[in-house]
């Protein structure tokens, strides 16, 4: 359970076990808020090197004040674009300004936003 706190206890015991290895949180098909999630474990385990965040669906919009939920909103107003997209550029500027962040699209990537 990434909710966990023993998830997080676990990934920092791993990390400072072996100050020689480079720990990296890869999260694959997140779905909704478990992209936040990834990148609040990135911030708060600071012997975690290198994060990498292939989100899935949008978060639900069971209420207003969750993250990233007014994605379909903003893509709304926004010409030539997408709530997943929308919601991609929202999780890079939710990591830090003094960690090196980058986003990579992959077009050849098969999925229900370019098939």
């Amino acid at each position: 359970d990434i909710h966990d706190a023993a998830t997080e206890a676990f990934i920092r015991d791993l990390a400072s076990k072996d100050r020689t290895k480079t720990v990296v949180i890869v999260g694959i098909h997140l779905c909704g808020i478990l992209s936040h999630r990834a990148i609040e474990l990135y911030e708060r385990i600071s012997e975690v090197s290198c994060l990498v965040v292939s989100p899935c669906c949008l978060p639900q919009r069971r209420r207003h004040d969750v993250f990233g939920v007014w994605c379909t909103s903003i893509a709304r107003s926004v010409k030539h674009t997408t709530p997943y997209n929308v919601w991609c550029t929202q999780l890079l500027f939710r990591i830090p300004r003094t960690h090196r962040r980058n986003m990579l699209v992959d077009h050849d990537m098969l999925c229900e936003q370019n098939t």
